[in-house]
């Protein structure tokens, strides 16, 4: 059997409504030599019989099943199976460009890289907007990558809309154990551990569709959140020089993780003396890559955390309608 040129790989989870526009999009792609995993991860939907559907009538798909594991256990699957020489995720409610595959490898090939980053679209219920948070082409290194993960800024940080040689993956597995971050987690040890070229494009071919359901809206995001922190600094035990060799971006990370990602349960991570000691400890670091928002925010939280609560959602809703009214100009 031919080795595709590329593994696709889609964990699948009661994702019925949005399916078949994931694979859609897929087997209709331009490049044409890829194998593509559905990794059935326990669906008790209608999920399954849509897979099989494409599967007999596309002998590139490929049906992965397993006991519900969540999405890092069947990506860990995935890539446990995956052929190809390289290999890209999609998420089974997303969707991307009919050139996806095309652009990225091409990219790839031309400048003789070992990943390759893209910007994306951003659905929100039936509004579609670019959400180009790289803003020109450029060329990294791991070191450099390495950094922007840790300040969770200026980079995506989930796997989707990216594609990686192969043989630089295998070694690594997600941590199942996570539910928010796991993604960024391992970007940042994929980074760690190898040497990557990367090249990063402004242009958007993937389609991020923004659910209701996401983890980050449940409300348990502490909880997660702490796991997380957790695992990373369980990371830095075991490899000390990534804290050694970026003080302000590690710190940067432990701040930002706590402030970013808990926007619904800020008044209660800050009950938390675990929380607390963590920001004590990392916010003077952290305050030289700090917004100034970002700044007033964690402050504020120490003398009014309701103030600065109304605060931060204020600033919030304030940036989203620049976002927006930037993205209607260039339209």
């Amino acid at each position: 059997m031919q080795i595709p040129e590329i593994s696709i790989v889609v964990p699948v989870y009661n994702a019925e409504k949005y399916l078949p526009d994931c694979l859609d999009s897929i087997i209709n792609q331009t490049f044409t030599d890829f194998e593509l995993l559905l990794v059935d991860d326990g669906s008790t939907d209608s999920s399954n019989a849509i897979c099989l559907e494409y599967a007999q009538k596309d002998f590139r798909i490929q049906i992965l099943t397993q006991k519900n594991g969540g999405a890092s256990s069947a990506r860990n699957f995935g890539i446990n199976k995956a052929q190809g020489k390289w290999i890209t995720f999609i998420d089974s409610d997303d969707w991307v460009t009919g050139d996806f595959l095309e652009q990225m490898l091409n990219t790839a090939s031309e400048l003789n890289a070992d990943a390759v980053f893209c910007n994306c679209f951003l659905v929100k219920d039936k509004k579609i907007a670019q959400n180009l948070i790289y803003t020109e082409n450029k060329t990294e290194t791991s070191a450099e990558i390495l950094k922007q993960f840790l300040l969770i800024s200026g980079i995506r940080s989930e796997l989707w809309g990216k594609i990686f040689k192969r043989n630089f993956l295998i070694s690594l597995q997600l941590n199942e154990d996570l539910k928010i971050g796991e993604d960024m987690l391992y970007l940042i040890e994929l980074y760690y551990y190898q040497q990557l070229k990367t090249v990063i494009l402004k242009e958007p071919f993937y389609y991020y569709r923004q659910l209701k359901t996401s983890v980050m809206r449940t409300n348990d995001l502490t909880h997660h959140i702490k796991k997380l922190i957790i695992a990373y600094l369980q990371l830095i035990q075991i490899h000390p020089d990534i804290a050694e060799k970026n003080p302000v971006e590690h710190a940067t990370f432990i701040v930002r993780s706590i402030t970013f990602l808990t926007k619904k349960e800020v008044m209660k991570q800050f009950k938390d003396p675990f929380i607390m000691k963590l920001l004590k400890d990392n916010f003077e670091t952290a305050s030289v890559n700090l917004e100034p928002n970002e700044k007033r925010f964690i402050r504020f939280l120490y003398i009014h955390p309701v103030i600065a609560k109304i605060g931060f959602e204020l600033n919030r809703l304030k940036n989203c309608l620049k976002h927006n009214n930037n993205n209607n100009e260039n339209q």
